[in-house]
C-alpha cells in the first residue's frame, strides 16, 4: 500500500471510530505496522496523578 493511501485510510479510521477507543487504538497500531513495514508495534499509555503514575501497554502483531 502506498504511503499516501495508508495515511488517508488512517485519517478516515480516526474520524469514524472516535466512540470506541480500544478499536481505534488497534486500528492505529495495525496501520502503523503497515506504514513502517515492521512485524509488531507497541503503545505505552501513561496516566499520571499528583502522587503516582500508572502504565498500560497495548501490543499489535502483523498478520
Amino acid at each position: 500500500m502506498l504511503l499516501s493511501q495508508v495515511l488517508l485510510e488512517l485519517a478516515r479510521i480516526i474520524f469514524s471510530e472516535q466512540l470506541d477507543i480500544t478499536r481505534l487504538i488497534y486500528s492505529v497500531l495495525s496501520h502503523t505496522i503497515c506504514l513502517l513495514q515492521c512485524q509488531r508495534c507497541q503503545l505505552l499509555l501513561v496516566k499520571t496523578t499528583s502522587s503516582m503514575s500508572s502504565y498500560s501497554s497495548i501490543d499489535e502483531v502483523s498478520n
